[in-house]
């Protein structure tokens, strides 16, 4: 085995017991400081521990696949139509027209109506920061 190969698995092992033998003697609250100097100063947006947990949960939850229509390609009742025949049930976008959010149908991908183009995930954001830009035909835009 090379030297160097063998100071990185020492200094990997050594990671591992300095993280683990805390942990082992002192129960998981050892890694989970209670003060609240460390999650308002040391957690990246600077929230307490409560913020913290909140900002951290709903980070990790799933957000619903929003949709928008290709409208050179097919119109909003085809793609509707298109949709619900795969299996997927569409909701309008509550604050952004011709989008919408998507749910079931399987693999998007597989669907006849991605496969023909009728429409892109996007989130809705994104489609209002380009209405903002109020770019017009001919309009050279750098995205």
């Amino acid at each position: 085995m090379k030297k160097r190969h063998v100071f990185h698995t020492i200094l990997l092992y050594g990671a591992c017991f300095l993280i683990w033998v805390p942990l082992l003697i002192m129960g998981a609250g050892a890694l989970m400081p209670e003060d609240e100097l460390y999650w308002r100063y040391l957690s990246p947006l600077g929230l307490g521990r409560a913020e913290a947990e909140e900002y951290l949960r709903l980070d990790n939850e799933s957000v619903p696949t929003t949709i928008q229509r290709n409208s050179l390609r097919c119109t909003a009742a085809q793609l509707t139509e298109g949709l619900e025949a795969s299996g997927a049930k569409l909701t309008p976008h509550p604050w952004m027209p011709e989008c919408w959010q998507l749910s079931g149908g399987g693999d998007l991908e597989a669907m006849p109506a991605f496969q023909n183009g009728w429409f892109q995930v996007q989130d809705a954001a994104a489609k209002a920061a380009a209405l903002a830009a109020g770019a017009k035909s001919g309009d050279r835009v750098l995205d």
